[in-house]
């Protein structure tokens, strides 16, 4: 399944810190897929995010917390989620959302209730289905083929004011179209 994975912790400078996996892959995935769950702390800002970069090409480690330059991205937040793209290692100016969406009812922070997250991207189109918890949608941006690549990763990132601690169960990938469950199933890593 992979090349290389990279674990590591580190602060991403504006207040926020991350538990990462990156994994260079062998081919571009088309399906990526993760299961995690939340835990109550102080703040509901913890979030989930998996997602994509073109280039392994980096500028210091804070940009590789960035995905590299170019990255499509899910992240998933106790009350709603978010589709957007990096197009420079100056990810703060260069954040691009492209979809967002509410949950109708906040995702469990006990620690035990799982979801799943995934994307799959579809290149001939340029779009990408998303599933989130309770819904499935298809989105297109011409970005998407530009920077969907072979640096896969998932993030849980939390304020350094909570005593949150979410985590990702499974994670793994597909170079074909397939569902999240055949992917989480057979997915080797788990942490």
């Amino acid at each position: 399944m992979n090349d290389r994975f990279i674990p590591n912790t580190h602060d991403l400078g504006y207040g926020q810190q991350a538990d990462l996996l990156y994994v260079w892959l062998r081919r571009a995935p088309v399906t990526l897929a993760a299961r995690f769950v939340f835990t109550k702390g102080q703040t509901s800002d913890e979030n989930a995010v998996i997602g994509v970069a073109w280039s392994h090409k980096v500028i210091g480690i804070r940009h590789l917390l960035g995905f590299g330059i170019g990255s499509v991205q899910l992240a998933i937040y106790p009350t709603y989620w978010e589709l957007f793209y990096i197009k420079n290692p100056d990810y703060r100016a260069y954040f691009i959302t492209v979809a967002t969406g509410q949950f109708k009812h906040p995702l469990s922070q006990d620690g035990h209730t799982t979801y799943d997250m995934a994307l799959t991207y579809h290149p001939g189109e340029s779009s990408v289905t998303v599933q989130v918890p309770g819904d499935k949608r298809t989105y297109s941006n011409p970005y998407f083929s530009a920077f969907w690549g072979r640096l896969y990763a998932i993030q849980m990132r939390r304020p350094h004011s909570t005593d949150g601690n979410g985590a990702f169960l499974v994670a793994g990938t597909a170079t074909r179209d397939c569902s999240t469950a055949e992917i989480l199933g057979s997915a080797k890593h788990q942490g």
